[in-house]
């Protein structure tokens, strides 16, 4: 019955141990089985739009951060692999102009920077 007691002990211990790690275990684990590749992404709101926008990216919200000028652009990063879909929105002055998804095509996104371009015709994904 000691030996039990012991060994739940010891067991109850590494749980812990594991716990207090947090989630930099998880994270590692994530990162070592991850198959995209972080990719730049230019976001541009073109200088022959003459007009600020906000351009977000997935998973943003319409921020002052991501206003750009006419003729501007901001950078962000997104995991990238072959038949990914990632949405882009353009705001200006507080309604949404435009929605599209960009569509991942290349096995490989390792020299490459793709972009998001606001145009006075429209948003078009270049280099994806």
């Amino acid at each position: 019955m000691r030996g039990l007691g012991r060994a739940l002990g010891t067991l109850m211990a590494a749980g812990l141990l594991v716990a207090a790690s947090g989630c930099n275990v998880f994270d590692d684990l994530t990162d070592r089985f991850k198959t995209c590749e972080d990719t730049p992404v230019d976001l541009v709101n073109s200088e022959q739009t003459r007009f600020a926008v906000n351009i977000a990216g997935p998973e943003e919200e319409f921020y002052p951060d991501n206003r750009l000028e006419s003729g501007h652009s901001r950078r962000i990063y997104l995991c990238l692999e072959k038949g990914n879909r990632k949405k882009f929105r353009v705001e200006r002055d507080g309604t949404v102009i435009a929605v599209v998804n960009c569509v991942a095509s290349h096995s490989s996104y390792e020299t490459r920077t793709v972009s998001v371009i606001w145009t006075p015709t429209g948003i078009v994904c270049e280099g994806w």
